[in-house]
């Protein structure tokens, strides 16, 4: 079992037919355009949020610092290749369209966030 409480027998299956459609607990089953980014935040409560926050105290861990200067583009391509490139972490278990979402929210979140700090609010 990986640290998100995804068991290794499971990432296949869930690649292909889509984590949030197999989550008891998740209100979005599949993406789609007008859900993209409350799906990727589902997403990046199961997955992520384990080990990374938004922009939170685990600052060296925080995705406003690990992708900030990342376009939304970037961080769709890398996060189904992210456990190839950092071995410690647990692959993405998801679909195209899964971490395609998972890359607006974060994408969102970072830009939120700088344009907070930008203007001064902290």
């Amino acid at each position: 079992m990986y640290a998100n409480g995804i068991l290794k027998s499971e990432v296949e299956t869930l690649k292909k037919e889509g984590v949030l459609k197999n989550s008891a607990f998740s209100k979005v089953k599949e993406v789609t355009e007008e859900n993209k980014i409350q799906a990727g935040e589902e997403l990046f409560r199961m997955q992520c949020i384990v080990c990374h926050s938004i922009d939170g105290v685990r600052r060296s861990r925080a995705m406003t610092v690990k992708a900030k200067g990342w376009s939304e583009d970037a961080l769709a391509a890398f996060i189904p290749h992210l456990s190839e490139v950092r071995p410690v972490m647990p692959p993405f278990a998801g679909n195209d369209a899964e971490a395609k979402a998972l890359a607006a929210y974060i994408h969102k979140m970072v830009a939120e966030s700088n344009k907070d700090k930008e203007g001064g609010i902290e």
